[in-house]
């Protein structure tokens, strides 16, 4: 799967991935390769949850994964058959980053995936019971991304003479 992910990452585009639900010192692919944004899961009070995967690696250089975490504990989330129901996992906070993702991406379309993924990095921040090892950077702040996204494509100045509706 790696020279997949490494052609889809050279030809721009950002690649989420979730790094497993087999708790500390695992990780599985992809969300352990470097060219992705990996994801961990956390509860509501920014604990990461005990099932998240996490582990430093050595190999091409020494990184530690999730790069960040989100919210993945008790999820409400659409069932076979129509229905809902809670559920748990690093799959349930993969989409809350992708989405932000996609947010930011309609805020700046001409964003690169490495703009957008350096804007959510840059935006974690560590809750006071996490840490590095376990969840990376932390949970991002969507406000924060946007503007530091903003900030580097030169749009801040230009979305401040917007009027605002």
């Amino acid at each position: 799967m790696l020279p997949v992910v490494q052609k889809l990452k050279s030809s721009g585009i950002l690649i989420v991935c979730c790094v497993g639900n087999e708790g500390p010192k695992t990780s599985g692919s992809p969300g352990n390769y470097a060219e992705v944004l990996s994801v961990g899961a956390c509860d509501e009070k920014n604990r990461v949850a005990d099932f998240s995967s996490s582990q430093v690696l050595t190999y091409p250089k020494t990184r530690i994964v999730p790069d960040l975490v989100a919210p993945g504990v008790d999820i409400l989330s659409c069932i076979p058959g129509g229905g809902f129901s809670k559920r748990s996992g690093t799959a349930m906070a993969t989409p809350i980053i992708a989405g932000l993702a996609a947010l930011l991406f309609q805020a700046e379309p001409s964003a690169s995936g490495q703009d957008i993924m350096d804007a959510i990095m840059e935006s974690c921040e560590l809750a006071p019971d996490m840490s590095p090892e376990r969840a990376g950077r932390g949970v991002p702040n969507g406000p924060r991304a946007l503007a530091i996204l903003l900030q580097k494509t030169g749009r801040e100045r230009e979305a401040e003479k917007q009027p605002r509706r």
